[in-house]
């Protein structure tokens, strides 16, 4: 498959018949880039909803859609759920969520029950019993529910570290940067000394000490990233997603 084109699907949004309801469902990488195209941009605005999934949205690309008047509606949902059961924070109806051992701030590992849940894995029955659960869905997830009811996915378990000694969630460290860059992905490396250290690849925004600050500010000296790479644009694979391995082949 070719990389993401936003012009082209601008180009395919306006052959659509103006007169029915359309909608479109992309990865957030997908709406970064079709927010800083032109016709892209306006494209997005043609839709009656604009679905966000395979990935987390981060909360400044969620606020900018929502001022620029996209109907843009975050979904949560995998595989093993047939797409997905959480929109814009409220599961379907006959949809759980349920928390497993929650923290004092009520975060903690997501389990899903419905109708559209799978069976388990085909061929890996150790991976079934560990995910699915007295019915449920055990996922790799991290979140919590609200008072009002509402689903807020934090990031995944394996997206929280350790840096010497203190749980780092790595999601948050790339939603500050995103806010104050114009694009950023966060990286994340074995170290012998701190368990785990992070690297950040940045576009635009302040200097690199003026970033270390705000981080460490906002999330604590164990939160800021041990090396700062710059670059004129993120790497994407076709599907929208930053290119991880090719940040990391950059050292």
């Amino acid at each position: 498959a070719g990389a993401f084109d936003p012009a082209e699907l601008a180009r395919l949004t306006w052959r659509l018949d103006p007169s029915l309801p359309a909608y479109t469902s992309l990865v957030p990488a997908q709406v970064a880039r079709m927010l800083d195209d032109p016709a892209g941009f306006e494209a997005l605005r043609a839709y009656e909803a604009v679905l966000l999934g395979g990935a987390r949205t981060p909360a400044p690309m969620l606020e900018r859609l929502r001022a620029a008047q996209v109907a843009a509606i975050p979904t949560y949902g995998m595989t093993e759920t047939s797409g997905g059961m959480v929109y814009d924070g409220y599961p379907l109806d006959h949809v759980g969520v349920t928390v497993l051992e929650p923290d004092a701030n009520g975060v903690g590992r997501l389990a899903l029950t419905g109708a559209t849940l799978a069976r388990g894995y085909l061929g890996d029955e150790a991976a079934t019993r560990e995910r699915f659960v007295d019915g449920m869905h055990v996922t790799g997830d991290l979140g919590r529910v609200r008072d009002d009811g509402a689903v807020e996915v934090i990031g995944r378990l394996d997206d929280v570290v350790q840096v010497g000694g203190v749980n780092v969630a790595v999601a948050a460290v790339e939603d500050l940067l995103l806010r104050a860059c114009d694009d950023a992905c966060v990286l994340v490396a074995d170290d012998e000394a701190w368990g785990s250290r992070l690297s950040a690849y940045v576009v635009g925004g302040p200097s690199d000490d003026d970033l270390a600050a705000l981080v460490a500010d906002a999330l604590g000296r164990p939160a800021v990233p041990r090396s700062w790479t710059r670059l004129d644009a993120i790497p994407h694979l076709p599907n929208g997603k930053p290119d991880r391995d090719t940040l990391r082949a950059l050292g």
